[in-house]
C-alpha cells in the first residue's frame, strides 16, 4: 500500500495554488513526503522499473525543495549511487530545457508586438529531443551512470538559446540556475552526517566558478556590472564553503580564481563571493588553521592581478577581501581573534598601503574600535598619523569614524591618549576641524 500509494502521488501531483512558485515550501504536501519516502522504499527494491520514472518525476519537481529533499534521500541510500549518477545527466537536461522552454514561452506570448521583426520559436534550437531521449534513457535503465561534466555541458549547450546577448548570460542562459543547485546541493553542501563525494563536489565547484568566471569576462552588454540575482547568490556561496573546505591549495584557487580574475569590473559578484568565503571560515573553527593559506593567496592574486581595481571604483573589493565589506557582513568578532592573529602579517600588507584612502581608512578605524581588532590598534594608529590622511579635506563622515575609534578605545584603555603619540596626532587633526566628539575627549585630556 505504501509503495502504491507514493508511485501514484508522484504520477499525478496534486494541483499547484494560485500563488505557488518553485521557490515555495511545502513541508508538509505531498510531493515532500514523496520526495522522503521514496529513497527508502525504493532502496527496499532496487529492481522495481516503476521508481525509475517516480525518481524522474521527482527529480525534476517544480518545487525546488522537493528536487533537493529528494537527492539528499537518494544520497543516503548506497545501493541507489549509480541511480543517482544517472540523474546527474537528467537535471543537466532538464536545467537547459527550462530555459529553452521559459524563451519559448516569452517568444510565443510577445511575438504579435515584435510584427514578425522579433526573435521566432521556429528559429530555437531542438531541446525537447536530446531531452526526451535522456529521460526516456534513464527509465528504461540504459542512461550511462558517468554523467558530462557541467563545463563540457555547457560548451555544447547553443549560446542561442535566449533572447539575451552573450556574456552574463554564459550560466545562467544555459541552464536555470536555481534548479541545477536545488538538483546538487547534495553535492556541494552536504548535510551534517553525510559522505559527501569530495572529488565531485571540487570538480562541481570549478566547473561552475569557471562558467562564472567566463560569464564575468565577457561584458559586452555591460551586465557583469548588475548585482547577481538570488540565484547566482546561492551558487556563490555555495562555491565559497567548497573553497573553504578544499584540503588543497589547487583546488581552492580552481574555485576562486576564476570569480576574482573580474576584479572591480563585477565588483559586487567578486565582494559577494569574498564574502562567503569569510562567512564559511568563520563559521567553521576547524578550517582556520588552512584559512590563513587561503586568504594569503587570495591577497597575492588580488595583488598581483591588474585587473583588480580601477581607480574610478571605490573600495568594496579591497575592503570585502579583509572582511570588511561594506555591506556589513560578514565581521569578525573576539572569538576570531586567533585567526586574525594568523593572518595579521599579510592583512597588514594589505591594508597598510591602502590606508591613505579616507573611506578606506574610516572603515579600518570602525573595525579596530571593536575587540575583535584589537591586535591592529598600534599599527592603524601610527598609519593614520603617518600617512597624511589627517588632513584639512578629511571627509565628515570618515572624521566621526576616527572619532568614535578614539571615543571607544578610550573607554577600553583610559591612558591611549596619553600614552600614544599617534593618538594624540589623530585626535589633533579632529579638534582642527571642531568635531564635538574630539573637542571632548581633548578637554577631558587636558582636563583628568
Amino acid at each position: 500500500w505504501c509503495v502504491t500509494t507514493v508511485l501514484d502521488a508522484t504520477a499525478s501531483p496534486s494541483a499547484r495554488f494560485p500563488m505557488d512558485s518553485p521557490d515555495s515550501i511545502h513541508e508538509a504536501g505531498a510531493d515532500a513526503f514523496c520526495a522522503d519516502a521514496a529513497p527508502v522504499l525504493w532502496a527496499a527494491d532496487v529492481s522495481d522499473q516503476r521508481w525509475r520514472a517516480a525518481a524522474l518525476n521527482l527529480a525534476t519537481s517544480f518545487h525546488y525543495r522537493t528536487v533537493s529533499r529528494f537527492h539528499f534521500g537518494l544520497a543516503r541510500q548506497p545501493s541507489l549511487a549509480p541511480d543517482l549518477q544517472r540523474l546527474g545527466t537528467v537535471t543537466l537536461q532538464w536545467a537547459r530545457a527550462l530555459i529553452w522552454m521559459r524563451e519559448r514561452d516569452f517568444r510565443v506570448s510577445n511575438s504579435r508586438h515584435w510584427d514578425g521583426a522579433g526573435p521566432r520559436v521556429e528559429d530555437l534550437p531542438d531541446i525537447e529531443t536530446p531531452t526526451n531521449e535522456v529521460f526516456s534513457a534513464f527509465v528504461e535503465g540504459e542512461l550511462s551512470t558517468n554523467p558530462p561534466r557541467v563545463s563540457e555541458f555547457l560548451e555544447a549547450t547553443p549560446a542561442d538559446l535566449t533572447s539575451f546577448s552573450a556574456g552574463r548570460h554564459a550560466l545562467t542562459g544555459r541552464i536555470d540556475l536555481p534548479y541545477f543547485l536545488a538538483s546538487h546541493l547534495h553535492v556541494l553542501q552536504p548535510l551534517s552526517g553525510d559522505e559527501p563525494d569530495l572529488s565531485r563536489r571540487l570538480l562541481l565547484a570549478a566547473d561552475l566558478a569557471g562558467a562564472v568566471g567566463d560569464s564575468l569576462a565577457s561584458p559586452d552588454d555591460g551586465r557583469s556590472y548588475e548585482t547577481p540575482t538570488e540565484g547566482e547568490l546561492r551558487l556563490l556561496m555555495a562555491l565559497g564553503e567548497v573553497a573553504v573546505s578544499a584540503t588543497s591549495s589547487e583546488a581552492a584557487d580552481a574555485i576562486c580564481r576564476p570569480i576574482l580574475r573580474a576584479g572591480e569590473t563585477a565588483d559586487f559578484w567578486v565582494s559577494s563571493f569574498l564574502g562567503d568565503i569569510w562567512t564559511a571560515a568563520l563559521r567553521h573553527p576547524d578550517r582556520r588553521s588552512t584559512f590563513a593559506g587561503l586568504f594569503n593567496r587570495l591577497v597575492e592574486f588580488a595583488r598581483s592581478h591588474d585587473n583588480w581595481r580601477e581607480p574610478s571604483r571605490g573600495d568594496r573589493i579591497d575592503l570585502a577581501l579583509i572582511c570588511l565589506n561594506p555591506s556589513g557582513f560578514p565581521r569578525m568578532s573576539e572569538e576570531h581573534a586567533s585567526l586574525f592573529e594568523a593572518i595579521y602579517p599579510i592583512w597588514k600588507s594589505w591594508v597598510e598601503p591602502r590606508i591613505a584612502n579616507p573611506e578606506f581608512a574610516g572603515t579600518i578605524a570602525t573595525f579596530i574600535a571593536t575587540p575583535a581588532g584589537s591586535r591592529a590598534i598600534e599599527d592603524v594608529l601610527g598609519w593614520l598619523a603617518q600617512n597624511g590622511v589627517l588632513s584639512s579635506q578629511l571627509p565628515d563622515r570618515v572624521a566621526d569614524n576616527l572619532a568614535d575609534m578614539l571615543a571607544k578605545l578610550s573607554l577600553r584603555d583610559g591612558q591611549l591618549l596619553r600614552r600614544s603619540a599617534d593618538a594624540r596626532a589623530v585626535l589633533t587633526a579632529l579638534v582642527a576641524k571642531q568635531h564635538a566628539v574630539a573637542l571632548e575627549l581633548a578637554a577631558k585630556l587636558a582636563n583628568p
